[in-house]
């Protein structure tokens, strides 16, 4: 099997949430490609979806240290400090990736995550409605990021920004 295929294989692990067998299937190709940055990152996420944060930092370093501009890997980086709970660390990382994409949708949303948990619930919003603006030109299903949305207004006890976020869903 070439290495489209075993990635596709390793997604569809994945997906069907099977994460010690990805991680086994990645450990043996990373053997093979020890500076592939996709699959540094891959494997990253694969242990960031058993909990191990520790794991998924190291390969998100080696995956950036492959490809300084792999965003995917930065922004991944900055949800395990954000797991971890070291805000400042993925804020830093979030607010590097926008500044490289500022059309990233996966890291704006991520960043108004982060700002919620903090209680900047101003910022989420911002950060929340640029994401949808962005989800909405590209017609990109966006309604997990209005419900987030409709949560903070909520927060905030702005019931009528929050009947209007579901209105328009």
């Amino acid at each position: 099997m070439d290495l489209d295929n075993k990635i596709k294989s390793i997604h569809n692990l994945l997906h069907n949430k099977k994460f010690n067998q990805a991680k086994q299937e990645l450990e043996k190709l990373i053997k093979k490609f020890p500076k592939n940055s996709y699959l540094l990152n891959l494997i990253g996420l694969t242990y960031q979806y058993l909990n191990d944060y520790n794991s998924s930092i190291n390969f998100f370093i080696s995956a950036l240290k492959n490809d300084e501009k792999n965003i995917a890997a930065m922004n991944n980086l900055a949800n395990s400090y954000k797991k971890q709970l070291n805000f400042f660390e993925a804020e830093k990382i979030y607010k590097k990736v926008i500044n490289i994409d500022p059309d990233y949708v996966h890291a704006l949303n991520n960043f108004a995550n982060l700002k919620i948990e903090i209680n900047d619930y101003e910022s989420a919003i911002s950060l929340l409605e640029r994401a949808i603006l962005i989800s909405n030109k590209r017609n990109i299903k966006s309604s997990e990021i209005m419900i987030t949305l409709a949560k903070v207004y909520q927060s905030i006890n702005n019931l009528e920004k929050v009947k209007e976020i579901l209105n328009h869903e």
